[in-house]
């Protein structure tokens, strides 16, 4: 009975003593977390930390920043990990091509990337690059002019 009796004071001064480091711990834990959200809700805003391995196309060098914009919380799977609507910027943009009930989408040929100068501006200006520009602009302006001609014709009364 005495060895029972022992063990039991000797808990008790065991608790005794613990008790206030573990309430400062539990102080100090308290303190450093404070501010600090730990789980996001549906539709709270969040920013993404890219890493080359799984954004290989957005994060090429070691310079780039690693942060990307704020993105909406769609679904909370557990603590740490959440579906986030990344479409505005990693994925599906507008595009009016896409849209078959919207006219003008994709006005331009293709195949005919020759005849086009206009759109070929990348690289530097030489002088055969702007003669080319000039020569599609004289053709442009006098098929413009042409088309006011035959709309003002059609338009003139009898």
């Amino acid at each position: 009975m005495s060895i029972l009796i022992w063990m039991e004071s000797r808990k008790q001064n065991l608790l005794r003593n613990c008790m206030p480091k573990f309430e400062s711990n539990e102080q100090y834990s308290k303190q450093a977390n404070k501010g600090r959200v730990n789980t996001f809700e549906l539709g709270d805003c969040v920013w993404v930390h890219r890493q080359k391995e799984k954004f290989p196309t957005r994060r090429k060098y070691k310079l780039q920043p690693r942060g990307d914009g704020t993105f909406q919380v769609l679904e909370r799977i557990n603590d740490n990990a959440y579906k986030l609507d990344l479409s505005t910027a990693y994925g599906e943009e507008f595009d009016s091509r896409m849209n078959p009930f919207e006219e003008g989408g994709n006005n331009r040929n293709p195949i005919d990337k020759d005849k086009d100068n206009l759109h070929d501006t990348r690289g530097p200006m030489t002088r055969s690059k702007t003669k080319m520009m000039k020569q599609s602009m004289s053709g442009l302006s006098s098929g413009i002019k042409e088309n006011l001609e035959q709309s003002e014709l059609e338009v003139a009364p009898k």
